[in-house]
């Protein structure tokens, strides 16, 4: 590139005061050795982000089996990578924990056999991450909806501590009053000082100032203030007039089509707030809730000690809450001026959400359908057991108008 430039720079060099005349014979080889490069690039950036797309859509798995098999702890490092700060592993790890549950079964058996791990079980620990993954959801609606208060300013007590002032070396300034009126003059000195300062207090006068107005300034005031500023034109200066004029020439740009990425929809907000930000947790949900279920549903087979059936209250629980959570911030949830478009219908077409009340709702419905016979002795009262029935029947009504 520095030596086209260098090139070009002695062929296409023009003088001040030439004129602009046809492009040289070699302009078109330069145009394409300078824009080959940028094309060059893009393709890399392009083709780089497709790879790095296919290769982490890759399910996390090596020879058919999960990735952490190969280690000589497999769950442990499982519950590290599930505790992982960075997102990637994290994600991944939830990702392991959803195709164990379902697909591999001695691998999933592991994790009701190894009672004594410490300091809790395998199950208690999965348990555990799975629960804070959904309960995030509640925490992050909560903390929307109830932001907490501004801070109280600081104290303007003195400190114990005071920092000794510097030296004075100016005399204080004067509070007496400076409107009142001057003494009589001793000096010529006096007299001068005098002078100016009521030559200063003149300049720049106000009509609520106590001191004496000119006449003619006093009549442009009252003239300006009572027939060139009416009260229409007092009306549209008001700041809520002003502000609403702006809003309105906003949303007429906003309004077009090509626009939508400067508006704040009702979609971007409620998954921003649902999955959370920067990064969304939406994978990391989904596959928590699939662990939970499947685990809740094999542990009736595979679980020789007993250890879930004392959770299956708080499993129950949790899902119930949260669908119950999700609902009700949907509708409550206001609209921002800037989204235009918006409908009521929209509320409920929010992909993102749908999809997390959806795995919620029916990890529910097969939890309550396998351990319905037990349900009285797992902790659960009348009421609780009746109110997750009603979100289940309220899911199996809406799937069958869709067959329908």
């Amino acid at each position: 590139m520095d030596i086209s430039f260098s090139i070009a720079s002695q062929m296409l060099r023009l003088g001040k005061n030439a004129a602009i005349g046809p492009a040289p014979w070699m302009a078109p080889v330069f145009m394409v050795h300078f824009f080959g490069p940028a094309l060059l690039l893009e393709f890399l950036w392009e083709f780089s982000n497709m790879t790095f797309t296919l290769f982490m859509a890759q399910e996390p798995l090596k020879k058919g089996k999960p990735i952490t098999d190969q280690a000589n702890d497999p769950n442990q490092i499982l519950m590290l990578g599930l505790r992982a700060q960075n997102e990637t592993p994290k994600n991944m790890a939830f990702w392991e924990l959803g195709l164990i549950t379902q697909r591999f079964d001695a691998r999933r058996q592991s994790i009701f056999f190894e009672s004594d791990r410490k300091p809790a079980s395998t199950w208690s620990q999965i348990l555990q991450v799975c629960l804070v993954e959904i309960s995030s959801i509640n925490t992050r609606i909560h903390n929307y909806t109830n932001p907490p208060p501004p801070p109280k300013p600081a104290s303007l007590e003195p400190q114990q501590n005071e920092i000794k002032s510097l030296p004075r070396i100016a005399p204080p300034p004067k509070e007496d009053n400076i409107f009142a009126a001057p003494s009589p003059t001793k000096t010529p000195r006096d007299a001068l000082e005098v002078g100016l300062t009521n030559f200063a207090k003149s300049i720049g006068n106000s009509p609520n100032s106590p001191l004496p107005l000119k006449a003619e300034r006093q009549k442009l005031l009252e003239y300006g203030s009572q027939t060139l500023l009416t009260d229409e034109r007092r009306a549209k200066l008001q700041p809520e007039n002003i502000q609403g004029g702006f809003k309105g020439a906003v949303l007429y740009v906003i309004g077009n089509p090509y626009m939508e990425m400067f508006r704040s929809l009702f979609r971007n907000r409620a998954t921003t707030v649902v999955c959370g930000s920067p990064y969304s947790r939406l994978s990391s949900i989904l596959y928590a809730i699939d662990a939970l279920t499947n685990l809740t549903l094999a542990s009736l087979k595979e679980d020789t000690y007993g250890l879930v059936q004392k959770d299956v209250a708080t499993i129950i629980r949790s899902f119930a809450t949260t669908i119950k959570t999700l609902d009700r911030f949907l509708k409550t949830l206001d609209v921002h001026w800037t989204d235009v478009g918006f409908s009521e219908e929209d509320r409920k077409k929010v992909p993102e959400v749908n999809a997390i009340v959806g795995a919620l709702k029916d990890g529910l419905r097969k939890v309550l359908v396998a351990w319905g016979e037990y349900l009285d002795s797992v902790g659960l009262s009348k009421a609780e057991i009746n109110e997750a029935k009603v979100l289940v029947r309220e899911e199996s009504q809406m799937a069958e108008r869709r067959l329908g």
